[in-house]
């Protein structure tokens, strides 16, 4: 237990309780008391900050606790060295709080021994939260991912006037019709010339490719030669309709 809690109990001031015990020192040893380390207050605090006991920490570093707080790192009381408290502050609370702290040392050290079998499963659940942790989390991952696709998805599989544009002056060809290749800077050049789309617009290639694979349009790779080079161009099979050459 730590000397700001001691002394709450023992309803004296922290201060008081301390100079008590370093004017007794020799009935200390360190098996008895010890001081925390800088590491060991701060991995304490971190553990408990959010309870009501981290805000009486809190408190006891800043120097505000109502039993005389200090920012000095505190001590820390074994059984014994809380029985050995009672020796040197020669009060009837001090007597009276030692014989229940350590009624309470004792009764917790009987539940370990009879709950063995308990803090083992205890152990066991702890281990088995971790790993469902772990499962939590990449579920969880998994279904980002998902959401992320599907809203992509949705994005790719709304109708742009592009896609109405192929819809009205393009279709796929049937089975028993062989339809005709073009390139994409093909289909929109035919656009253009049959002022189905002005001149400057903003509409690319890149953009009636999306429209095309999004309806399903066969996609092929043709190679060309130009200036006696051969390269590959992307091709797509479709039929002009009726709007188109009206």
């Amino acid at each position: 237990m730590l000397d700001f809690d001691l002394s709450e109990m023992y309803q004296v001031e922290t201060k008081v309780l301390n100079q008590s015990v370093k004017r007794n020192i020799e009935r200390f040893p360190e098996r008895y008391m010890f001081q925390l380390t800088k590491e060991e207050f701060k991995n304490l605090k971190s553990q408990i900050v959010t309870s009501s006991y981290g805000e009486k920490i809190l408190k006891f570093q800043t120097g505000t606790s109502s039993w005389g707080g200090t920012r000095k790192l505190p001590f820390a009381f074994t059984d014994q060295g809380v029985a050995m408290l009672s020796a040197v502050l020669h009060t009837d609370i001090a007597v009276q709080v030692s014989i229940n702290i350590m009624d309470a040392f004792v009764a917790v050290r009987n539940y370990l021994a009879n709950n063995v079998s308990v803090l083992k499963e205890i152990e066991a659940l702890k281990k088995e939260m971790i790993e469902m942790r772990k499962d939590i989390d990449l579920l969880k991952r998994s279904e980002r991912k998902r959401i992320k696709e599907k809203n992509t998805d949705k994005r790719d599989t709304v109708e742009t006037p592009v896609d109405q544009l192929i819809k009205m002056y393009y279709r796929k060809p049937e089975e028993n019709e062989k339809g005709i290749f073009c390139m994409l800077k093909d289909i929109l050049h035919d656009l253009i010339v049959s002022q189905k789309i002005p001149r400057n617009s903003d509409i690319s290639v890149e953009h009636i490719g999306k429209a095309l694979t999004n309806q399903g349009y066969k996609n092929i790779s043709k190679r060309v030669f130009f200036n006696g080079k051969s390269s590959s161009r992307r091709s797509y099979i479709v039929m002009q309709s009726e709007e188109m050459s009206s």
